[in-house]
């Protein structure tokens, strides 16, 4: 997507946005008055550009995370943040907003006076007012039949060029999808759109293993309180594939952001530049629950094998190994011994126990202190209804370390120690599942115990070969060991398996360059992890230093404030004791915060 959003406008930097008598450049990322600038971040000038264009108008937040971010795993944290920083930028309140108005349970609208000036290169009065009751008013340049014969050129060449080429497409198998193929049904109505896949997301090679995507479960119904229930199963299934060493499996990350989007799965899986596609349905009513599932061969668009089950909702179990087992017959996958019993060896709980895990993953992936206090509760009432519930425990684990991590415990170590009982408790009831290993080594590396993190990783690794967030907390665990050939490698190939990765793998990657001495790519990915999650505490921080040891003191000290904005009371002695890292890589970063201006 193009970094101009006003729908009418011409190509980038043709038109300048002037809101409230500020004129927004989006070249040098700043504000201009007069002889004043305000500088930016990037992101929040092309925030503030998309609101500028439709100024007066009401945009929900999915919305604008889906705009401003397309593609990018982002927490509405970040949505907020943007705003904080725009109304700081203005000197606007929420209280008695003059620039950006919030609209409750919807999202914002910009009430600032809004106007377009043309570029230099056009008449200087040439100029368009967008007032923020949405009514425009122009002043012709007298350029209009110049700009009608140029266009008249352009759509000749063009349609030149389509008749002598169109044949040579034809011949190159650029046919139209399989009329009978469906599109992965979303609350849009419009053609499917297919999201580009950036530079830095490495999509995996075509090798003589297979390769697979999970498509998101669609709901059939209406009923939007199961969402919960339908993404923890298509996760599930994708943790079970990733357990097969001859299968290449796109990590549940990637999956879950084709939720709702209106393409095939053939395109989908084009996308991803996989093999094979499993895409399905489930319809949940009182106990009874239907699910229906097909894989697709991408080149093709052909099912290899189509199912549907109908049974009772504690049957969820049956239901999952045997579309894994068909998967693993219909694509010849190659097991090993181990894997043979792992398959046939899956777990079995209370469902009700494993509706509430459910439910509380859904609360633990939004992260604030609200979520995981409901995170927590979930995850330990289904411990009460089913004792033997492993997961349940090294979710609760992990629950617990973020719960630290925020500062709500009065007496932190206490909290650290039951999340190391609970995650040994859950190894110890069953040491076959991937995810007790990663709880395990999650509570180590909060503990500052690295060489036990590394263990605990790489047995679920042993586990699950395929575990994308595996090899990113162990790159993470290396990091903090002052290795960073080894995270750079770990985290690289957790990227290929989850092409659609949040914030904490290129953060991951620009650590390692920052610790590894490479100050360049340090800040390139470093930058990346801040596009995917704006008020993400950790990227800003080695940001900050990687421009202080470059010299880039100006930018240095602007990223320092910035942290203020997010985390009021920042210093070098929080740091000090916030950070499990190798004592003289510690020292060095410190000493780079201390040159950009983080006080003492």
């Amino acid at each position: 997507m193009s970094d101009d959003f006003s729908p009418d406008s011409g190509a980038r930097g043709e038109k300048n946005w002037v809101i409230n008598g500020w004129r927004l450049d989006e070249k040098c990322h700043c504000l201009k008055k007069g002889g004043e600038i305000l500088r930016l971040e990037p992101k929040i000038i092309q925030f503030l550009s998309y609101l500028a264009a439709r100024a007066g108008e009401p945009i929900s937040r999915e919305q604008l995370l889906e705009e401003i971010w397309p593609g990018m795993i982002v927490s509405d944290e970040s949505l907020t943040n943007a705003v904080r920083k725009i109304r700081k930028a203005f000197g606007d309140s929420s209280q008695n907003p003059q620039v950006i108005e919030t609209i409750p349970k919807m999202g914002y609208r910009l009430i600032a006076t809004v106007t377009v000036e043309a570029a230099s290169r056009e008449t200087p009065n040439n100029k368009v007012s967008t007032r923020a009751d949405g009514t425009v008013s122009t002043a012709d340049s007298g350029n209009k039949k110049r700009s009608v014969l140029g266009i008249g050129v352009a759509l000749a060449i063009v349609i030149l060029v389509g008749l002598l080429v169109a044949p040579y497409l034809q011949d190159n198998g650029e046919q139209e999808p399989v009329p009978s193929q469906q599109k992965i049904q979303g609350d849009s109505a419009t053609q499917p759109t297919k999201t580009k896949v950036s530079q830095d997301q490495a999509a995996p090679a075509q090798e003589e293993t297979p390769s697979i995507l999970v498509l998101p479960f669609r709901h059939i119904g209406k009923q939007e309180e199961d969402d919960y229930f339908i993404d923890g199963m298509t996760v599930d299934i994708i943790t079970e594939l990733s357990k097969l060493s001859n299968l290449l499996v796109m990590a549940n990350q990637t999956s879950l952001n084709f939720k709702g989007k209106n393409i095939t799965p053939q395109d989908a899986g084009r996308e991803l530049n996989v093999g094979f596609v499993l895409d399905g349905s489930l319809r949940r009513t009182g106990d009874d629950l239907r699910v229906n599932a097909q894989l697709l061969d991408v080149n093709t668009g052909y099912p290899l094998w189509s199912e549907r089950y109908d049974r009772k909702l504690d049957n969820i179990f049956e239901i999952q190994d045997e579309i894994t087992e068909n998967i693993v017959r219909e694509l010849a996958v190659r097991l090993t011994t181990q894997e043979q019993v792992s398959l046939r060896a899956t777990a079995r709980v209370d469902f009700q126990a494993y509706d509430l895990f459910l439910k509380g993953q859904d609360f633990l992936s939004r992260r604030s202190a609200e979520d995981l206090a409901e995170a927590i509760k979930d995850f330990e009432e289904a411990i009460k209804l089913d004792p033997t519930f492993a997961r349940a425990y090294g979710s609760l684990a992990i629950a617990i370390c973020r719960q630290y991590r925020v500062g709500t415990y009065a007496v932190p170590q206490e909290a650290l120690d039951r999340a190391l009982r609970l995650a040994n408790q859950a190894v110890e009831i069953d040491d076959s599942i991937p995810q007790v290993f990663w709880a395990l080594g999650f509570v180590h590396l909060y503990r500052n115990e690295l060489p036990e993190a590394v263990k605990a990783v790489e047995n679920a690794l042993r586990l699950a070969p395929n575990y994308a967030d595996a090899y990113g907390l162990l790159a993470l665990i290396q990091n903090n060991q002052g290795n960073p050939d080894e995270a750079i490698r770990n985290i690289t190939r957790g990227m290929q398996m989850n092409p659609y990765y949040s914030f904490e793998y290129p953060y991951n990657l620009g650590r390692a360059y920052y610790i590894g001495g490479n100050n360049e790519k340090a800040a390139e990915f470093l930058l990346k992890a801040l596009a995917r999650n704006e008020v993400a505490l950790m990227p800003r921080i080695f940001l900050a230093a990687t421009y202080a040891r470059q010299g880039r003191l100006d930018d240095a000290e602007w990223e320092i404030e910035q942290l203020g904005m997010v985390r009021e009371g920042l210093s070098i002695k929080v740091l000090r004791h916030m950070l499990p890292q190798k004592p003289e890589i510690l020292q060095e970063l410190l000493s780079n915060l201390k040159l950009a201006g983080m006080p003492e």
